[in-house]
């Protein structure tokens, strides 16, 4: 027994001092591995191309189907057309979610180490500040259009909208490129017009949507089903709004040809109201799109005004719904996760021969909403000549059109651009007015929603008169509309001491010995267009308080209106 406790002790010691020489053996060989690793990756990261990459990022709040994954293939083919120039580079993507964007914005650009190229939010004070300036380059080809229709025309001019959108009229600058563009479309479900009306004919004028939208309806009596001819975003009356001024400007664009200084989106808003207070617009012509709206308004559905996108959507997806109007960033989405067949079209245009066709003036012009997603190269970037040739990339004529009609299925922003097959319905209107007309009956965005909420009313209420009721709505927000007009031209005051500052800046800078005969004369268009952007911009200011001074006159003109035509009614 003693021997048998004496070989389990020895053999116990033999298997200790094995395991721990095994033990011993094993950190001797990790050691080696990591050192050995360790040297390798050292050496590795001297030779690395990352490590001896040129690094840029780009950051934006776009997180649509799509639209990462077309950044993606741009930024492999940018790094791979500068490998090929024996340039490395890496560029890094960051998709931020838009509720949050906007502190996360302003904190990179305070933080001095923000991303290179990064999507602009409207401030025209914090694009000044924190980002480079591309007057200078607009001018100029796009090295990236080589071979292509846009090869030898200023990059300017290879947007649809000619850069106009891109322009800070504060600073006289170009602080950003549009690298997509929206429109807004009607989706419509073919199964449930073909078994409502017997056709797959979709509607192209407003007589004929309200026709199909009263089959749609007796279908749903039919059936016993509660159908929703139209599905309407009504949670920030994003839908009522769109069909608003789509059909004022389609009953009142004639006044583009007759009324001075149209062109620019503020310009236009001010002068409807000068013209107004001078009686020089028609009221009951300007009042019929709110006619319009009580017609088409009665197939919304019911308790449209608290109904968000989602909730439409899943109301379309269901089978519900069969027109739903919406912008074009949700199409491939819309068209592939329906079991039933969808077609995009056009909204439905006043008709130049029914009912209104003694006010009708023209179809949209697309082209006039201008192009979104600007993108800007921040001042603080380590390389903003990258940064600036990347961005150049982006809106190059193959790239943009690869990269967003491909992957996001959304529209270019380049000219000559070929729409075919999906895409062939986003293409924009072409219409008979080149500037969007803006309607006097709003201005900022609270009388823009009370008139909005006015229009609302209207539609579930159905009163007997719909203009006068909204006319009677209009003459209550004139305080409202004085208050936003005192308010913007407060802040041009404010504006021009920032424009006299840069004035300024730029003075000191031609007055500079260092400044090369190409940099000065690069300063001296710079301060010629700083002057007539402070004229302009107090020209404007001029305006806002004639439209001011406009509205006591177009209220009584208002009350007139509902004076004549109430005793009309009665």
């Amino acid at each position: 027994m003693k021997e048998k406790n004496t070989d389990n002790n020895r053999r116990k010691k033999i298997i200790s001092a094995l395991g721990g020489i095994l033990a011993l053996t094993f950190y001797i060989i990790s050691c080696f591995v990591v050192a050995h690793n360790n040297s390798v990756a050292g050496s590795k990261n001297k030779k690395s191309p990352e490590s001896a990459a040129k690094t840029i990022t780009i950051a934006h709040w776009q997180l649509e189907d799509g639209f990462r994954e077309g950044i993606d293939y741009a930024i492999k083919e940018f790094e791979k057309l500068k490998a090929e120039q024996g340039e490395r580079v890496k560029v890094i993507q960051n998709a931020i979610p838009s509720r949050g964007y906007s502190q996360w914005y302003i904190t990179q650009l305070i933080s001095g180490n923000p991303a290179d190229v990064i999507e602009l939010t409207p401030s025209p004070e914090i694009q000044s500040r924190y980002f480079m300036p591309l007057s200078e380059h607009i001018v100029k080809p796009n090295p990236f259009n080589k071979g292509t229709p846009c090869e030898k025309i200023a990059w300017k001019d290879t947007f649809t909208d000619g850069m106009d959108g891109a322009l800070n009229p504060i600073f006289a600058e170009y602080f950003g490129a549009g690298i997509f563009r929206h429109c807004q479309r009607v989706y419509v479900n073919l199964d449930l017009l073909k078994a409502a009306t017997g056709s797959e004919k979709t509607p192209e004028t407003l007589e004929e949507w309200i026709e199909c939208c009263k089959k749609i309806e007796e279908y749903g009596q039919k059936i016993n089903k509660p159908l929703i001819p139209i599905g309407v975003r009504g949670i920030g009356k994003t839908t009522v709004g769109m069909f608003f001024s789509r059909y004022f400007a389609q009953t009142n664009n004639h006044y583009n040809d007759t009324l001075s200084l149209f062109g620019d989106a503020r310009i236009p808003n001010l002068e409807m109201f000068s013209a107004f207070g001078e009686g020089k617009l028609d009221i009951d012509r300007m009042l019929a799109p709110v006619e319009m709206m009580h017609e088409i308004g009665k197939y919304f559905s019911e308790g449209f005004t608290t109904t968000d996108s989602q909730q439409t959507k899943f109301l379309f997806f269901t089978g519900n719904v069969c027109f739903f109007p919406e912008g074009t960033w949700d199409a491939w989405s819309m068209v592939n996760n329906t079991p039933f067949k969808v077609k995009i079209i056009p909204m439905p245009s006043i008709s130049p021969t029914g009912k209104y066709k003694n006010i009708y003036s023209g179809r949209i012009y697309e082209n006039a909403f201008g192009v979104s997603g600007k993108f800007g190269i921040t001042k603080a970037s380590r390389h903003p000549e990258l940064a600036l040739e990347f961005l150049q990339f982006l809106t190059s004529w193959k790239i943009n059109q690869k990269t967003m009609m491909e992957f996001c299925k959304w529209p270019a922003v380049v000219i000559n651009t070929e729409y075919t097959g999906f895409l062939e319905a986003m293409k924009p209107e072409i219409g008979d007015s080149k500037s969007s007309l803006q309607c006097p009956f709003f201005f900022n965005e609270k009388s823009r929603m009370k008139a909005l909420e006015s229009i609302e009313r209207i539609i579930t209420e159905q009163p007997e008169n719909a203009k006068v009721t909204f006319a009677k709505d209009v003459v209550k927000n004139v305080p409202i509309l004085k208050d936003e007009f005192e308010n913007v031209s407060s802040d041009y005051e404010r504006q021009l001491f920032d424009m006299e500052g840069n004035r300024t800046t730029i003075a000191c800078n031609i007055l500079r010995s260092d400044l090369s005969d190409a940099a000065r004369k690069n300063q001296n268009i710079r301060a010629l267009i700083a002057i007539e952007n402070t004229i302009a911009r107090e020209l404007e200011r001029r305006r806002t308080i004639a439209a001011y001074n406009s509205m006591d006159k177009i209220k009584e003109q208002l009350e007139d209106y509902i004076s004549n035509n109430e005793e009309s009614v009665e």
